[in-house]
């Protein structure tokens, strides 16, 4: 749940079980009623404040998770210059800070003091 300066409330959730998922095309976003209905079940869990009567959009899109749900944030070791960075889900907005500034330390200095980054390697699962 990500109040804006606007007013409005980003709201987002994984539904890695949602039949209504497109399978293998993320070109493809579809609406999920059932991922919807679970967002509101949670919103009205947690906030007496918030209210989904008034939906602006709905929109349900493969959200880029690796399969042991820890991100990976890497020098890719086969190739030259070229890292990653991806697969924190949901956790992006919060994280993407920290993961930008081990990455600018990666490209720039050639290795990362501000973080330990050896459980999010890219070669400890490939």
């Amino acid at each position: 749940i990500y109040p804006r300066p606007d007013g409005s409330v980003f709201i987002c959730g994984e539904a890695l079980d949602d039949p209504e998922m497109p399978p293998h095309n993320p070109f493809e976003p579809v609406y999920s009623k059932r991922a919807t209905g679970r967002l509101k079940q949670i919103v009205n869990d947690v906030s007496s404040t918030l209210s989904f009567d008034m939906i602006q959009y709905g929109l349900a899109c493969h959200l880029p998770v690796h399969a042991k749900g820890i991100p990976v944030i890497s020098k890719v070791p086969s190739s030259k210059g070229l890292y990653i960075a991806a697969g924190h889900g949901c956790w992006g907005i919060l994280n993407g800070p920290a993961t930008g500034l081990a990455i600018s330390e990666l490209l720039v200095d050639d290795e990362c003091v501000s973080l330990d980054l050896s459980s999010f390697r890219l070669d400890r699962w490939y």
